[in-house]
């Protein structure tokens, strides 16, 4: 019984923006076998800002991506995909979970290409003052 009174409170706190306290909440409920699906889910979503329109710019501008929440959503994904029998809502989760580490590698990539374009360019001023 007490356990869907953290869901409940977690689902406020998430509501209200309040995001460390719905972590805590559903964290609490997480083991629960007839709440711990609806937990894990729940924090997935906060970890991965699904429900928040920073998810769509963490996605169009791939800086803003956590690396942290990130690897925590992929975590929590493992044990959902152990605890879930419909896979439908695991399969949205995960996709989302995709999209951001796609764009967290072209995000990587994209910083490295500059730093080689950069160094060639440094590169020809050098060669360019040797020569003269």
């Amino acid at each position: 019984m007490i356990i869907i009174l953290y869901v409940s409170k977690g689902v406020y706190e998430q509501c209200n923006g309040n995001l460390s306290d719905a972590l805590l909440c559903f964290n609490n409920a997480r083991y629960s076998k007839e709440w711990g699906a609806e937990a894990i889910e729940q924090m997935i979503e906060i970890y991965l800002f699904i429900d928040d329109i920073d998810f769509w710019s963490a996605v169009r501008n791939s800086e803003k991506i956590n690396v942290e929440n990130l690897q925590s959503a992929e975590i929590l994904l493992s044990e959902l995909d152990n605890l879930v029998s419909d896979k439908k809502k695991y399969k949205t989760l995960l996709a989302y979970s995709q999209l951001q580490k796609a764009c967290q590698c072209k995000h990587e990539s994209s910083k490295s290409i500059q730093a080689l374009n950069m160094s060639e360019v440094r590169l020809k001023l050098l060669l360019d003052q040797e020569i003269k």
